[in-house]
């Protein structure tokens, strides 16, 4: 099997980061990081962990799942914009976790709340109907789903 030099070298940095962060933790490596970051507040180097996952997302464009790590992250510091976008990006690279489509939904609530704040009625709603969307996306993998679909059903009334 003959692998791309861009994927090559891009595998390589992920597996780099890997090793690097698994013995920075002193309790093991977990293989969903974005909520091990932030649990582990000895580990203060987000911006690092956001800078690696640009380029290794620079490097393939293709992974759903790369591209979803690195909107956790962002949505991790709250840079909320480009957590949604990360987010849909991997939603449109063919990403069908559950996780995924909840996270995504969880941005937009917030992001279309800030907008109604701001008088925004139109950008409130376009962001609460796809929230819905989303919700019923991840199912009953979420509890809180069908709760926060009812909720944003009274919102858009």
């Amino acid at each position: 099997m003959v692998v791309s030099r861009r994927r090559a070298e891009g595998l390589g940095i992920l597996i780099l980061v890997m090793l690097v962060y698994a013995g920075s933790l002193d309790n093991g490596f977990h293989f969903d990081d974005d909520h091990s970051i932030v649990r582990n507040t000895h580990l203060h180097d987000l911006s690092t962990a956001i800078e690696q996952m640009e380029r290794v997302t620079s490097l393939d464009s293709s992974d759903a799942v790369l591209w979803a790590k690195r909107g956790g992250l962002l949505g991790s510091v709250g840079q909320m914009e480009k957590a949604a976008t990360m987010l849909e990006r991997a939603l449109q690279l063919g990403d069908r976790r559950p996780k995924t489509a909840y996270n995504r939904a969880e941005i937009l609530v917030g992001l279309g709340q800030r907008a109604w704040d701001e008088g925004d009625a139109k950008m409130a709603t376009t962001s609460w109907v796809r929230a819905q969307d989303l919700y019923r996306t991840a199912g009953t993998s979420y509890r809180r789903s069908a709760q926060r679909i009812a909720q944003l059903e009274d919102r858009l009334r």
